[in-house]
């Protein structure tokens, strides 16, 4: 008579559960690395050539005049200002324009023509614009902060690796 071994189905049924859990955790795997891509990715963000600067800054009856220059290899569509009264306080309060050559919307502040048509500031090129700052700070600033907005694919984007900060004496 032949012998027979029970144990053999125990090791048919251990090694299914190995191969169960070994493929659930390749899926998950996969899957996470898949995801990592989708999930964490910045989506549109400014090319590396956007740049300003800050060439003049004067102040007089609760307004500041900023000349700012594009240094940068691409056109910039308009800024955000912010400012602060406070030397030890980054700048945090949005200034918003009083020039007609600005269109506010929200705490952008976009650069326009007359008609209210997009009028970018090209490379190379400087524009002089007004903030009025008497509404939201209790004194003039003492430092600004300014940061480049562009359009692209209809798409607005703060360029944030453009910000700058300046002291100003007003």
């Amino acid at each position: 008579m032949r012998k027979i071994n029970k144990d053999k189905k125990a090791v048919s049924l251990m090694l299914s559960y190995v191969l169960l859990v070994l493929i659930a955790l390749a899926v998950g795997t996969l899957i996470y690395f898949w995801m990592k891509d989708v999930i964490f990715s910045p989506g549109e963000t400014c090319p590396e050539g956007v740049s300003l600067i800050i060439r003049d800054v004067s102040c007089s009856g609760g307004q500041i005049t900023i000349t700012i220059a594009n240094k940068g290899t691409f056109n910039v569509h308009g800024i955000i200002v912010r400012g602060s009264d406070d030397p030890e306080i980054a700048p945090i309060i949005n200034l918003k324009s009083i020039d007609s050559k600005i269109t506010v919307a929200e705490t952008l502040n976009m650069f326009t023509d007359v008609s209210g048509n997009s009028d970018p500031l090209e490379p190379n090129e400087e524009g002089e614009y007004t903030f009025d700052y008497s509404t939201v700070l209790p004194g003039p600033p003492v430092k600004i902060t300014i940061g480049a907005i562009r359009t692209q694919e209809e798409e607005t984007l703060v360029c944030e690796r453009t910000f700058i900060t300046r002291n100003v004496d007003c």
